[in-house]
């Protein structure tokens, strides 16, 4: 197994320090990272309960955020089993990734020590200064659990509905969080409009948005309405996360089960899932 990338210039290491702070708000601190031929994902390592959730955040080789990338994974010859799966302590990254960088570069690599996991090395350099190496102990994830970090499945009945700009619904959210609301009812129509509704102890207030797009290839909902409620801490750190993306946002609504949030643009891919909360 090998892998090492670089990342040489400021916008590039600042967009790439974003999902690495992204991922550590989503993942409470741990995460795995899947590496494979055409890019990075940080996963979820939690699995979908009574309102928790599963997200990957996905960067392409292809993007503008790589210069190199160098990859092959557990076993080449097999493209299903051509991946590197491991857990990490994303804080480790974020601590690294601090203050105006340069240039970084990551590399998978291994100790002296022939009993310990391989450890992640990263070099960094801002504009002032020389080269600074790091090294984040991971844990390598053996492929007989790889199935264990892979995306739930939807089914089918989904509404799909792409929202207002991440930056308009973090105010909305975050108003809500003021108010001490702990869950939120997403319902979504097949007619463009999008209610949230939030209970608090001063009483109830509803956000209605109308004129939005459906998704009528992905929408295979006979309902005229889509309802799930959702955890406002689980939920809020998305938008808190990516309100800087200027990315559609599209929403699935499988009713009283799960909520699929997806953004796509050239640089990233987001997933995120989270579980129906039974009051």
């Amino acid at each position: 197994m090998r892998f090492s990338a670089v990342l040489c210039d400021e916008t590039s290491v600042e967009s790439f320090s974003k999902f690495i702070g992204a991922t550590s708000k989503l993942g409470r601190k741990r995460c795995c990272i899947r590496i494979q031929n055409d890019g990075l994902c940080f996963m979820s390592c939690e699995k979908l309960q009574d309102g928790g959730c599963w997200f990957c955040i996905f960067l392409p080789r292809t993007g503008q955020m790589f210069r190199q990338y160098d990859f092959s994974g557990f076993n080449d010859r097999v493209e299903e089993q051509n991946l590197i799966y491991l857990e990490a302590n994303v804080d480790n990254f974020v601590k690294v990734l601090k203050g105006n960088l340069c240039y970084l570069k990551l590399k998978l690599t291994r100790t002296p020590a022939p009993d310990q996991d391989p450890i992640i090395r990263i070099e960094v350099r801002s504009v002032d200064s020389d080269i600074i190496r790091h090294e984040v102990p991971i844990k390598i994830i053996m492929s007989r659990h790889w199935s264990q970090y892979e995306k739930p499945s939807l089914g089918r009945r989904k509404m799909s509905i792409y929202l207002p700009p991440p930056k308009s619904l973090y105010k909305v959210l975050q108003t809500y969080k003021n108010l001490n609301a702990t869950v939120i009812a997403f319902n979504a129509s097949s007619g463009g409009d999008l209610r949230l509704e939030g209970t608090m102890d001063q009483g109830e207030i509803d956000v209605l948005f109308n004129d939005l797009s459906n998704d009528a290839a992905e929408t295979d909902s006979q309902e005229d309405w889509a309802r799930v409620k959702l955890m406002l801490k689980t939920v809020f750190p998305l938008f808190q996360s990516f309100f800087f993306c200027n990315s559609r946002v599209k929403l699935n609504i499988i009713s009283n089960q799960m909520a699929e949030f997806s953004m796509r643009s050239d640089d990233h891919q987001l997933c995120f899932i989270v579980g129906n909360v039974t009051e």
